[in-house]
């Protein structure tokens, strides 16, 4: 089978992934900046990765750019971990006479372009029995704050990812709100693309939100939406399934 991913050892990965990561900022003038920052930044460059996370706990949900430097240092090895075959959640199917990308969808709840993603496939078609197929059951939630310019994704108490929000027309009113992703859409050139395409992996994302409202990209849709920049749209809806929940608060909760 053809494969659009060359073969990376971990380590090699992780050292592409960070070569050109911008860790060098000068963050002399912060108040009261803990060291444990400085120490993260030198074990991610140091490829310590998971060291670099457990360090930073303490500090992930805390306010002010301490905690916004945190998280991100954070979610860049937690993202990546996440979107490839080391997530924790990760697990084996074992493709079927008959099956079809869709079924191994409908089976797995492993949503298609993830799928693609992992096991490196390129035409869904050639898929054959017996074949070993990398799966991720994601079960994540998203925590929106506007008024801080920031989406979160979580694993229970695990920081995910973090992405800047370019602007936001959701009107919150004074209030929070609970909803959850009803639908991921794909467009090409403003064109809508069905959900089982082989093109969706290349798509402007859009997560649709229960009760109105959408957390958008490239492409805009009309009414309330959240917009972030295209490749950390993409890179969300990867990480986020139909049904997710999504929380968007109307300012940051006490110790976020």
């Amino acid at each position: 089978m053809k494969s659009i991913f060359l073969t990376l050892s971990v380590a090699a990965f992780f050292n592409c992934l960070f070569c050109n990561a911008s860790f060098a900022q000068n963050y002399s003038l912060w108040p009261k900046r803990p060291p444990e920052i400085e120490r993260a930044r030198a074990l991610v460059q140091n490829q310590q990765f998971d060291d670099a996370v457990e360090l930073l706990q303490t500090y992930v949900k805390a306010e002010g750019v301490v905690g916004r430097e945190a998280r991100k240092i954070t979610a860049s090895v937690n993202t990546r971990k996440y979107l490839s075959r080391l997530h924790p959640a990760a697990s084996i199917y074992t493709v079927r006479a008959g099956d079809t990308l869709t079924r191994i969808v409908n089976t797995t709840h492993c949503p298609s372009e993830v799928i693609m993603l992992l096991n490196g496939i390129v035409d869904p078609s050639a898929l054959k029995a017996g074949q070993k197929l990398v799966v991720v059951k994601a079960d994540l939630r998203v925590e929106v704050y506007p008024a801080q310019q920031e989406i979160c994704v979580w694993d229970e108490d695990v920081l995910v990812a973090s992405y800047d929000i370019e602007s936001s027309t959701l009107p919150l009113n004074g209030k929070s709100i609970q909803t959850k992703v009803s639908a991921r859409e794909g467009y090409i050139n403003g064109e809508a693309l069905p959900l089982r395409s082989t093109h969706f992996l290349g798509s402007d994302r859009v997560l649709k939100l229960d009760g109105g409202g959408a957390i958008c990209g490239s492409h805009i849709l009309p009414g309330a939406v959240i917009k972030l920049a295209p490749p950390d749209m993409n890179e969300l809806a990867l990480l986020v399934s139909v049904g997710a929940q999504v929380f968007i608060y109307d300012s940051a909760p006490d110790g976020a």
